[in-house]
């Protein structure tokens, strides 16, 4: 787990998975993927969260192509 997810406790839906996950200025920071009792990683306890995965892993993922792609719509 890690730093490729961020937790919150933000009310979601179920069929929410996939769903931008933003910061307080609107920005996309992860994508939902998972909700329930979820381990948090400082404590080793299990809480009721909502987590997603961290946008920059995706994009780590993501074909250098694509990538650049991306950086060039957003430029536009």
């Amino acid at each position: 787990m890690g730093n490729n997810v961020v937790q919150y406790v933000t009310s979601t839906l179920q069929g929410s998975s996939g769903s931008p996950v933003f910061n307080d200025a609107w920005d996309v920071v992860a994508l939902h993927h998972a909700g329930g009792n979820i381990l948090e990683p400082t404590t080793q306890l299990h809480y009721f969260r909502n987590e997603g995965i961290l946008v920059e892993n995706i994009l780590a993922d993501l074909p250098l192509e694509l990538i650049d792609l991306l950086k060039a719509v957003k430029n536009t």
